[in-house]
Order: structure tokens, then C-alpha cells, then sequence
């Protein structure tokens, strides 16, 4: 365990305090004391993160965001996918269709600025 210490100590350019700090937190958790085994395994085994399941589901060929989210719903109620993966499905699709709004507003800005001769909007400001 010592020499376990020491490289990590090495390896990760601890200073003499540091060093101790760690070697004490070590000897207590193997004496027993869950407070500071509970550091050591939050530090040295952190929690896995949820990730959200590959999920498989009929679309129709060319299918608008619409047509997307209908085959969505339809997932989820035939209990094809988890009404959690679907939410998330139709969150990502309404957050594309924001962008995709944004850059339609964007394009049609700098076309009448071009038509009418005016500073472009990213000037302003």
C-alpha cells in the first residue's frame, strides 16, 4: 500500500504535506473509520454517470419533425423505448427546430439588409 502511495504521490507531484494528509486518510480508512473509506471510494471508484439507452423505433423515410415526434409518442406507447428516452427524443428534436428558426431569421436579416444597403446586424452593438 506504501509503495502504491508513493507512486500516486509521485506521479501526481504531491508535496510532503499533501503526501501525509493522504497516508493518514489511508491508515484510517483501513483501521476502520467509514468516513474517510467513503472519501477514498468516492475518490478512487466515482459514481457511474447514467447514460441514456440506444434505442431502436420506426420512422418513416423523410420524416419532418412532426412526422418524428409522432413516431416517437408511438414508440413510447407501444412500449418500444422508455417514456424518458422519448421526452429526451422530442427535447432534442424542439431545441433543432430552435436553431434551424434562428438561422432562418438570421439568413432572411442579412438578405433585407442587403437589399436595402444597411450595416450588417453582427455591427451592431
Amino acid at each position: 500500500m506504501r509503495k502504491a502511495l508513493r507512486e500516486y504521490a509521485k506521479s501526481h507531484n504531491l508535496r510532503d504535506p499533501q503526501t501525509k494528509i493522504i497516508t493518514q486518510v489511508i491508515e484510517q480508512a483501513m483501521g476502520g473509520d467509514t468516513a474517510a473509506q467513503k472519501l477514498l471510494m468516492e475518490r478512487l471508484v466515482p459514481p457511474r454517470k447514467a447514460v441514456m439507452p440506444s434505442v431502436e423505433f420506426d420512422v418513416p423515410k423523410g420524416a419532418g419533425p412532426l412526422d418524428f415526434a409522432t413516431s416517437v409518442m408511438d414508440a413510447v406507447s407501444g412500449g418500444k423505448i422508455p417514456a424518458d428516452v422519448g421526452s429526451n427524443l422530442i427535447a432534442a428534436t424542439a431545441n433543432m427546430m430552435k436553431i434551424a428558426e434562428v438561422m432562418e431569421l438570421q439568413r432572411r436579416i442579412e438578405k433585407l439588409e442587403g437589399e436595402q444597403c444597411l450595416p450588417p446586424i453582427s455591427s451592431i452593438g
